[in-house]
């Protein structure tokens, strides 16, 4: 519109400049004239930014589209294959064509997509819910002549990377269906008849006569329908979500196994929040959001819905009478029957820096609110987690080969909170983790003895720090020891009921190194930080190994900004202080 006011301001002047024979005015109306084809030239420019954004929103909506389209042929797909699983198991065990049918069961989402706050890169986590006669046996390992469903999968040309864990907290098999990474759960209730299309989940009587695991493998589909029943404002809590769920991978505190709140945690987090401001427009609830937990006294724990007792006989968290559960640092309690605490991996390290996240959040959106900044691109700046410290721990995996590694690396990842926990006994020292694996490039793999194959590998770091200018060296020598021997017993003396992890000969010694910020892989500045790792629990066993066990490094802190002594068997080097920033200016 301004284009055009211009344009016909300009064909004026031009006529004006062309019937003025006595050449009044005309030094103004020429001075008019360069101002009004200078603001032409910047609404063009202006005009062609928005029609590229506008093409980009047009192209990003239409893949966003044909991604959600893909994901409900996926989720079809695999739906229409459980239910002929279904039908097939029942009519082995002896039920007719028909009856086999009105059976039922079927397939039920939860998490991520469940919510719809779903990324295109995100998982498909469902759950098969299957009526009494049929066993997990049947599920997972084949019982009867029945053919497990993992089979069934491993026949379909559009799934790859199967992967079946009948032994975890949660069973599940995971997979990759035509390019949808999957996570199917199994739930057998005690209901000869079950119809997907009448079947609610909230109601708690199917969870009468059902064993802890598939309570476990329920509760996710449980809980994602009651937040979204909770939540007053739908479109609102959705859009908040992505922005808190975004805040939180770019700001490196997302990830339940490194002691950060997962997605589901998080979901709860946003939910109080839009509960308490029921009419609030999103940003003003982001706003509030950080405000509210950086002043929030933990371990007082967040609700969305009052905690329920039922006759089920499954644990509820309760902190007034459970030692166990007093002790959790920041409880987020799940929703619905039986109420448990989604973060209950939450340290105190993990939460001071959680707590550090919510006050800047809060500082920069209340600039924001008195227009002292104009955008939120500030808030979703990545961390500084590479430029904040002088130390860091190293910690690294590898393996021989891909599969290997994953699974040594899944079980290593799970055990890493461990080791926090027991630097987080040292007074005086602040840790900080970043939860993300760190995987090198091929150009940066080391290679194996043959010369010939690359090792799989991995790194964790975590930033160390003294409080307050403390002067005194610690040795980290014996916590890392005594986290190697958990790490051992757990392979070699699993807990009752599980597994043992099958360590292979592949599977190498974990080295945890002590190293000063110039020491940092050059790599792993170049590598697109995304703090989700991709990796998640695999069961746990144990074979033999005969291979050279690697020399430990054992590390030693002093100083206000620490120096590291590594010691490796008689030989010593010490490392001297060091403020060398990192030598690229893409630092993470």
């Amino acid at each position: 519109y301004q284009r055009r006011v211009h344009g016909q301001r300009r064909d004026e002047i031009a006529k004006l400049l062309e019937t003025n024979e006595d050449n009044t005015d005309q030094e103004e109306l020429n001075k008019e004239l360069d101002d009004i084809r200078l603001l032409l030239g910047k609404e063009e420019n202006i005009i062609i930014k928005m029609l590229h954004e506008r093409k980009e929103k047009v192209q990003n909506m239409k893949l966003e589209k044909e991604e959600a389209s893909h994901r409900e042929k996926v989720l079809v797909e695999v739906t229409e294959m459980a239910k002929e699983w279904l039908r097939d198991v029942s009519c082995k065990k002896g039920f007719s064509k028909e009856m086999a049918s009105e059976s039922g069961g079927g397939i039920f989402t939860f998490g991520s997509y469940r919510l719809g706050v779903h990324g295109p890169d995100a998982d498909l986590d469902t759950v098969l819910v299957a009526p009494v006669h049929i066993e997990r046996e049947h599920f997972f390992n084949g019982k009867d002549g029945v053919t497990p469903f993992h089979e069934i999968l491993e026949k379909h040309p559009k799934v790859t990377d199967i992967q079946p864990v009948p032994d975890a907290y949660v069973p599940v098999v995971k997979c990759v269906f035509d390019g949808i990474h999957m996570d199917l759960l199994f739930a057998r209730l005690a209901h000869k008849k079950i119809d997907p299309q009448c079947f609610n989940t909230l109601e708690d009587k199917h969870l009468s006569g059902v064993d802890e695991q598939t309570q476990r493998s329920l509760n996710g589909t449980r809980v994602a329908d009651k937040i979204l029943q909770l939540v007053p404002n739908l479109d609102t809590f959705r859009i908040v979500l992505r922005c808190i769920k975004i805040w939180a991978k770019q700001r490196a505190v997302y990830g339940n196994v490194y002691g950060y709140p997962g997605g589901v945690s998080w979901a709860i987090l946003v939910a109080r929040v839009c509960q308490l401001y029921p009419k609030a427009l999103p940003a003003i609830i982001v706003c509030k959001f950080f405000q509210f937990y950086s002043l929030w006294k933990w371990p007082n724990p967040i609700l969305l819905d009052t905690i329920t007792h039922l006759r089920f006989g499954f644990k509820v968290w309760d902190s007034k009478n459970d030692p166990k559960d007093r002790k959790d640092v920041a409880p987020v309690i799940t929703p619905c029957y039986p109420s448990m605490n989604s973060t209950y991996n939450i340290s105190k390290a993990t939460l001071e820096q959680l707590q550090e996240e919510w006050r800047r959040g809060q500082l920069i959106c209340e600039d924001i609110v008195n227009n002292k900044k104009d955008n939120w691109k500030d808030l979703w700046e990545r961390s500084d987690f590479f430029k904040r410290y002088t130390n860091y721990l190293q910690i690294y995996l590898s393996a021989d080969n891909e599969p290997d590694y994953l699974r040594w690396q899944g079980f290593v990842e799970s055990k890493l909170r461990q080791l926090v926990l027991k630097l987080e006994l040292i007074p005086d020292l602040t840790i900080c983790v970043y939860p993300k694996c760190f995987r090198p490039p091929p150009s940066e793999k080391k290679p194996l003895v043959d010369g010939q194959s690359l090792l799989s590998e991995g790194y964790w770091f975590y930033g160390l720090k003294m409080i307050n200018g403390t002067k005194r060296t610690v040795d980290l020598a014996p916590i890392v020891e005594e986290w190697r021997d958990f790490l051992y017993h757990i392979i070699l003396s699993p807990y009752p009921r599980s597994t043992p992890f099958p360590r292979t000969l592949a599977m190498h010694e974990p080295i945890i190194t002590p190293i000063r910020k110039k020491m940092i892989p050059p790599w792993i500045f170049k590598i697109p930080i995304d703090p989700i790792s991709p990796t998640s629990d695999v069961n746990p066993s144990f074979e033999n190994n005969t291979d050279e066990e690697p020399p430990l490094k054992k590390p030693k802190l002093d100083g206000e900004d620490p120096q590291l002594k590594l010691q490796n068997g008689i030989n010593h080097e010490k490392v001297e202080n060091d403020t060398t920033q990192p030598t690229t200016q893409d630092a993470p």
